[in-house]
């Protein structure tokens, strides 16, 4: 977190309002201190003001409310709990400078998730997917970006294991590998908040494919050069899903070459040999060994 936060609240709002930094600090590791009344407002950048009939007429919350004001500090004003007749009542006491803030009324988890998406932004806390709500770990063979409502909401690096919150409802995802143009999508259903067990999603863009030839050659699908083969030594490649046809190319001699067509899913392993002057054929080198 690079900016520092405080709370102003006063204490008829004391119980309500401890229990919501307890549950800040639990869901998203934001430490947020009560500012007390003797304290100056100079070393924090955001408060959080707790807007109720004890904040309006305590006389060292309204000064405290307008000396950050006049240093232009930002404010996250919130309303915790009750119903619509509370927060029109406490909205329309207020007599204050304008926190040029909307203020957040936490009765509704909407509004909630809204808060904490505001907290973490001005924060400068890191967010992959959403503030809290159930947590995967994507697990993806090439780098990608998950994409919700045309939206970035994490970036996956191949092979690692990156944790990604999602609130409860229905998610269209899509994961996007830039280098192949692929996009795949993926729908998750979220019903409970319950955080204590993380899900695994693995997700594959490309199948391997192992290589061995009898002779030096070069790999092309079409006019695309692929891999360099080297004689009687595995040579790994990635190929999406789909049919391809692959050419192995002799550097000197075009009688050698020799082609195969093959049709490769995601996630998928898969073997060609060519042993030559034989066509090269799909094989499994583990059932070889």
């Amino acid at each position: 977190m690079s900016k520092r936060i405080c709370c102003i609240a006063s204490s008829d709002s004391f119980n309500d309002t401890e229990n919501l930094l307890k549950e800040i600090r639990s869901r998203i590791k934001i430490d947020i201190p009560f500012l007390k009344s003797y304290q100056s407002v100079i070393k924090y950048e955001i408060f959080v003001f707790v807007l109720s009939k004890g904040a309006i007429n305590n006389a060292d919350i309204r000064r405290q409310v307008k000396e950050a004001c006049d240093l232009n500090k930002t404010f996250l004003p919130i309303i915790i709990g009750g119903n619509w007749w509370k927060s029109w009542y406490l909205l329309h006491k207020y007599r204050w400078p304008n926190f040029h803030s909307d203020v957040y009324l936490l009765n509704n988890m909407k509004s909630i998730k809204k808060f904490y998406t505001q907290l973490m932004s001005l924060a400068g806390a890191h967010i992959s997917g959403d503030p809290f709500g159930k947590t995967f770990v994507f697990i993806t063979d090439k780098d990608c970006k998950i994409i919700r409502n045309q939206e970035v909401i994490a970036e996956v690096a191949s092979n690692v294991p990156q944790d990604v919150t999602l609130f409860i409802g229905n998610h269209c995802l899509q994961l996007y590998r830039k280098e192949f143009d692929v996009i795949k999508s993926l729908n998750i259903c979220v019903d409970t908040l319950d955080n204590e067990q993380k899900e695994v999603v693995t997700i594959s863009f490309v199948s391997s494919i192992k290589i061995r030839a009898s002779l030096n050659c070069f790999l092309y699908e079409e006019d695309r050069f692929i891999s360099k083969i080297s004689k009687n030594q595995e040579t790994v490649i990635y190929l999406l899903s789909g049919k391809h046809k692959l050419k192995f190319l002799h550097p000197k001699h075009k009688n050698l070459n020799r082609y195969i067509t093959i049709r490769t899913t995601a996630g998928e392993d898969k073997g060609i040999i060519y042993d030559f002057p034989k066509k090269p054929k799909e094989c499994n080198f583990d059932k070889e060994r």
